[in-house]
């Protein structure tokens, strides 16, 4: 008798089945990052949306008061004055009061570039290495 060198067809079918699954395990890992990175960026986009949202709504309405260090903000509808920070070490961007207190406005800002040129505020941000930008009008008021 022979002996038969090479698989046999149950041989064959069992390798199959084996790099079929290891196959569709890959795709599904590859899947599952690829909603969870678009997740995590819509996420993103919903944040700047609302950030956007409050400091350009009439909610607090906010005017220009002055930028030395910090963005000095005043809004008529609360009658206070407000400080627009960025904390790099926190990775913030809040809103803060002039005596305590503050709103956190972005989390996880890795960059941010505040200033404000003929009453045009600009803010340019990055956030999980994707670059958001902010040009809007505030009214100036004397400080």
């Amino acid at each position: 008798m022979k002996s038969l060198k090479g698989f046999t067809l149950c041989e064959c079918l069992i390798a199959l089945v084996i790099t079929s699954g290891f196959i569709l395990i890959v795709q599904l890992g590859i899947t599952t990052m690829q909603q969870q990175t678009f997740s995590t960026y819509r996420q993103d986009q919903l944040n700047w949306e609302r950030f956007t949202a409050t400091l350009t709504g009439d909610n607090l309405a906010l005017q220009f008061v002055s930028q030395d260090k910090q963005l000095i903000l005043y809004s008529p509808v609360t009658k206070k004055k407000y400080q627009l920070i960025y904390d790099s070490g926190e990775q913030l961007l809040k809103l803060t009061g002039e005596s305590s207190g503050y709103l956190p406005l972005l989390y996880q800002v890795e960059a941010c570039k505040i200033s404000v040129k003929d009453g045009y505020l600009s803010i340019k941000a990055e956030i999980h290495k994707h670059k958001y930008d902010l040009d809007c009008y505030l009214p100036t008021i004397e400080g």
